[in-house]
């Protein structure tokens, strides 16, 4: 009786640490949690978007971030960092995704320049957290790292 009690708590830590063990996998590998899934590269540029949205020269009112990456080829690119296997860990995977765009006339008053190159970080999921970027006097394409 002590011996299978013995074997079934050995297959309880196994089990368990083999779970954890598949977790952390998952979670140093850019798997979103929230969503159950791993993101596209589209996805990533959607969420990065969504944070310069504000300052971006659209068409129209109407007009969506996939409109705006179909008609401008090679605006966008998405860099996969890789980070420490810590931060990682902690679920603090996140990707770099460049963008370049023109401004709206209202913000090409303020940055004197008519287009800009920002970027994104962006969570496993897709929010964008911090971003950075430049005026430029042209437009850039994107470097693409793949």
């Amino acid at each position: 009786m002590r011996r299978l009690k013995l074997g079934l708590i050995f297959l309880v830590l196994i089990s368990g640490g083999a779970y954890l063990a598949h977790i952390v996998r998952l979670s140093y590998t850019g798997y979103c949690f929230a969503q159950d899934k791993y993101l596209s590269d589209d996805e990533y540029i959607r969420g990065a978007l969504s944070d310069v949205t504000w300052e971006l020269k659209v068409k129209d009112a109407k007009s969506t971030p996939e409109d705006y990456v179909r008609s401008h080829p090679g605006c966008c690119s998405v860099y996969h960092q890789a980070s420490s296997w810590f931060d990682n860990i902690l679920n603090s995977y996140y990707v770099e995704v460049e963008l370049n765009y023109e401004l709206k006339p209202e913000m090409t008053k303020f940055s004197g320049t008519p287009f800009y190159t920002t970027y994104v970080s962006v969570t496993a999921c897709g929010v964008a957290v911090e971003s950075f970027g430049e005026g430029t006097r042209t437009l850039k394409t994107a470097t693409q790292y793949r």
